[in-house]
Formats: structure tokens, C-alpha cells, sequence
């Protein structure tokens, strides 16, 4: 019942906050008001997580584009972490948000998308993980000290350590298979999917006419496919 109300909000969010020339993302309705690391990261993490139970692919391409603009924008000097805001000469801003406070720090969920987007964005962006990895090498003594301020760095250890089921998910009910998998907290699982292909490389040539079937994949590697929502459920 809440989707349309999140596409609802995805829509105006991208039209109204993101500069489709310049991708750069507004905290206001001033253009001028640049947003933090924290806004890009947070906006991106949301619209991989529409995508996973939407499977439009629009979300999670404009995730990609708007995370390409964050590592252009906010990189530094110290290659591990981003700046938490372009205003570089601002000695304030230009500080390295890593804990955790009531929301992730702008560099934990910056890591965490670019190990999903790595995963979904494989033929591409498979350096991405690369980069996450050095982010979570350089946050390894704050993590080991207070890791009730470094639940999101933790979350994105978990996925490299235990890399995610990747369910693919191709044919017209699409969705309503999705709908049928998705009954518990799985954060071990990566929906994609839909009623084509699209641009996401693990879905290609895996469209069947008039059928909608499931691939439960990890590390690109896939099983037998199944129509069964149930059967592909206890393969993960």
C-alpha cells in the first residue's frame, strides 16, 4: 500500500532536487543549496531500495548517475574517506563524517550503496567494491571501538564477507513473484528484475516469453531457474 506513496516521493525528489545536467543535488528548494555527502548517500540508498521492490529501473540507474557525482564532488586528499561537503575551503565541512548518529554517517552509507551498485552494476562498476573496501580498511579501529556508532560500516562488512543472493526476477509478475519471496527481514538478499531486461547486466538474455521465472544467483553464478516463488525462496 506504501509504493505508489514512495514513487510518489521518488518522483518529486528527482525532479525537483536533482539537477539532471549537473547531477547535483539541492537540500532545499534553492539550487544553490548544495546538499551534503549525507543527502547524496541517503537519497541514493533509497532509490536502490525502491528499485528492489518496484523493479523500475529508472531508480536504480539515477542511484548509479547521482553516486558518480557524489565521488567526483566530494573526494579528498585522503582517498578513503569523502569530504562531507564540496565547500572544500570550509574547514568545518570539510571534515570526514564516519560515526553514526540517529542516520549512517555520509561515508558508511556511501560505502554500503557502492557495494550493492557493485554488485547490481557488475560489468561497470565492479571497482566500486574496491573502494568501499578501502573506505571499511580505514574505518577498521573506529568499528572495533565503538561499533554501536558503526552499525552501517558493519552492515557492509557483512555483505563482502557473505556476499548477498542476487534473485533475478524476469517476466510480466515480475512483481507479484517478488511480492511472494519478500516475507521476512532478508538483508541478504538483492531483488532486480521486472517485466524486461533493462540495463542491468545480470538480467540479460534471461527473459523468457510468457513466462515469469526466478533466478537465485551469488557471485554471478545462478541456479536452474523456477516459476516456484516458494522453491527459489528456499534456495537462499
Amino acid at each position: 500500500d506504501y509504493l505508489p506513496e514512495a514513487d510518489e516521493l521518488a518522483n518529486y525528489l528527482t525532479k525537483n532536487h536533482i539537477d539532471r545536467n549537473t547531477l547535483t543535488v539541492s537540500r532545499t528548494h534553492d539550487a544553490s543549496q548544495v546538499g551534503f555527502l549525507q543527502d547524496y548517500a541517503q537519497l541514493s540508498s533509497a532509490l536502490i531500495s525502491l528499485y528492489q521492490v518496484s523493479f523500475n529501473a529508472e531508480w536504480v540507474e539515477m542511484a548509479e548517475k547521482l553516486t558518480v557525482a557524489m565521488l567526483d564532488g566530494f573526494a579528498t586528499d585522503n582517498a578513503a574517506f569523502l569530504s562531507q561537503s564540496t565547500a572544500a575551503d570550509n574547514l568545518f565541512m570539510a571534515s570526514y563524517s564516519t560515526l553514526d548518529t540517529d542516520l549512517p554517517s555520509g561515508n558508511a552509507q556511501a560505502a554500503y550503496n557502492l557495494v550493492l551498485l557493485a554488485e547490481l552494476f557488475y560489468d561497470t562498476r565492479s571497482d566500486w567494491k574496491n573502494t568501499a573496501k578501502q573506505m571499511l580498511a580505514a574505518e577498521r579501529s573506529e568499528i572495533q571501538i565503538a561499533p554501536a556508532f558503526t552499525g552501517k560500516w558493519i552492515q557492509s562488512l557483512l555483505l563482502l564477507e557473505y556476499p548477498p543472493y542476487e534473485v533475478a526476477i524476469l517476466g510480466e509478475s515480475a512483481n507479484k513473484s517478488r511480492l511472494a519471496m519478500d516475507t521476512a527481514f532478508r538483508p541478504d538478499i538483492l531483488y532486480l528484475g521486472g517485466a524486461s531486461e533493462g540495463t542491468v547486466p545480470l538480467l540479460a538474455n534471461k527473459l523468457i516469453d510468457g513466462k515469469t521465472m526466478i533466478y537465485v544467483c551469488q557471485n554471478k553464478t545462478c541456479r536452474f531457474p523456477t516459476d516456484d516463488s516458494q522453491k527459489a525462496y528456499e534456495m537462499t
